[in-house]
């Protein structure tokens, strides 16, 4: 593989005779290329997880205050610039296509305290004492807020000595100097003050309707079909009855949800969405059915030969309607 070739040649990774390994993965980047992952996830789940230095929004925006100037420097491939140390390299060992076994010299990607960890360095040793004071980092960015030219030439360069220090190095297509405005975690900041950008405050906006606006609901009309849709989860389980207008838009007639009980938390998933129509049922039989739809967990309980009590039950209410 190229990307293993090229990790190689730049002494990222080395051979290794762990017997232990995890699973190459490649994701799909903007532009077509493939970024080279590996699947921690077993190794994660023993992996005592460490708290990242907590970043208060509210505060940085406070800080940057009336700044006139914003800079932006992209960090390359910063988790590489940190070390693993010697005796915990075997645990990031992963098995090429090939069948040939490495492991890494620095941090890879998808190690579950790899953010928490660069996070820390950039915080307390890369940019101690400039945080808060004229910069902030936030994982790969380092965002540099002055109010004059002279005030961001002299806070630029302390920053680049930092990184410079530790070995760090920028990426220059994705740094940005000299800017009048930035976007950074969906606030649009300038020096008349920081806003939501406008895609964050219709979402906002949106959900807000929802929790505050009374909903609509309408009567079940004979001739169209009735969709019943369930969604269950570890704790609890939500249900919604509608039918569809000629433009397939919602007309929901009811909702229900319920939280479970411990046993039924120990429920499989079909056994779940089937109590989901215990929740309708009562309303279900004023009503006259033409069929129903995505009831898969229901079919599950028709076709199955089970003869619990419970189950009993749900095959006598599945009798009354057709889907």
């Amino acid at each position: 593989m190229e990307q293993v070739n090229d990790m190689n040649d730049q002494g990222i990774i080395e051979s290794s005779n762990y017997p232990y390994n995890s699973h190459v993965v490649l994701v799909p980047k903007k532009g077509g290329k493939l970024r080279f992952c590996i699947n921690y996830k077993s190794l994660n789940e023993v992996t005592h997880p460490i708290t990242p230095p907590a970043i208060d929004l509210s505060h940085t925006l406070r800080d940057i205050g009336k700044a006139k100037i914003f800079c932006i420097l992209d960090i390359e491939s910063g988790y590489r610039q940190i070390a693993v140390h010697l005796d915990s390299r075997k645990y990031t060992a992963f098995r090429t296509p090939e069948g040939e076994t490495l492991q890494f010299h620095v941090m890879p990607f998808s190690l579950k305290n790899a953010p928490a960890t660069f996070q820390q360095l950039m915080s307390a040793e890369v940019l101690t004492g400039y945080i808060s004071e004229f910069c902030f980092a936030y994982l790969n960015d380092v965002i540099i807020y002055c109010h004059s030219w002279e005030e961001c030439l002299g806070h630029l360069q302390s920053v680049l000595e930092g990184l410079k220090l530790h070995g760090m190095t920028c990426k220059l297509l994705k740094s940005f100097f000299g800017k009048s405005s930035i976007d950074y975690l969906g606030h649009a900041i300038s020096p008349e003050g920081s806003f939501r950008q406008h895609k964050q405050r219709q979402v906002f906006s949106n959900l807000k309707n929802s929790f505050t606006n009374i909903h609509q609901l309408h009567l079940p009309q004979g001739d169209k079909s009735l969709v019943l849709q369930i969604d269950a989860c570890q704790n609890g389980l939500g249900t919604v009855l509608y039918q569809q207008d000629v433009e397939e838009h919602p007309h929901v007639i009811v909702y229900a949800s319920t939280r479970l009980n411990e046993t039924e938390q120990r429920y499989h998933i079909n056994k779940q969405e089937c109590l989901g129509y215990e929740e309708i049922q009562v309303i279900s039989r004023r009503a006259t059915f033409h069929s129903m739809v995505r009831l898969k967990a229901l079919k599950w309980r028709h076709k199955s030969r089970n003869s619990k009590a419970k189950l009993g039950q749900w095959d006598m209410f599945l009798t009354e309607f057709d889907f």
